[in-house]
């Protein structure tokens, strides 16, 4: 067995959730602190890198990734929906009540990773 098959490991198995889990968590706290350079008065607390982090902190991330990413799942329509408002919600400098400031190239691409990895499903007809 070649390194590459050593290292694959089943979707679902508790290997693979561990591993995603870690992924998402690491994921939340890079926009954390995409989102905290931002601000004009940021806390050296919102700068802390995944690496330094406490357990727990690390915990409250992974749950918060493995919620978004279920949600995404569910509804991606209404998760691309919801990306599209704020986009439409910016003022004249990119800033957004209860958002902060959104960088528009990197909406339009998360925008454009959503709609990649959404399957065609027919809609269901409304009734008449």
């Amino acid at each position: 067995m070649d390194s590459k098959q050593s290292e694959t490991v089943a979707v679902g198995s508790d290997d693979w959730l561990a591993s995603e889990r870690e992924r998402l968590g690491r994921r939340v706290r890079d926009e954390w602190i995409a989102w905290a350079k931002e601000q004009p008065n940021t806390k050296a607390s919102w700068l802390v890198e995944w690496e330094s982090l406490d357990e727990p902190d690390k915990e409250v991330d992974r749950r918060i990734g493995i919620a978004l990413s279920a949600e995404g799942a569910r509804n991606p329509r209404r998760l691309l929906q919801q990306m599209l408002d704020v986009a439409e919600n910016r003022d004249e400098t990119g800033y957004v009540d209860g958002v902060g400031f959104v960088d528009i190239d990197k909406l339009h691409a998360e925008v454009r990773s959503v709609l990649a990895n959404i399957r065609h499903e027919p809609r269901p007809t409304e009734p008449q």
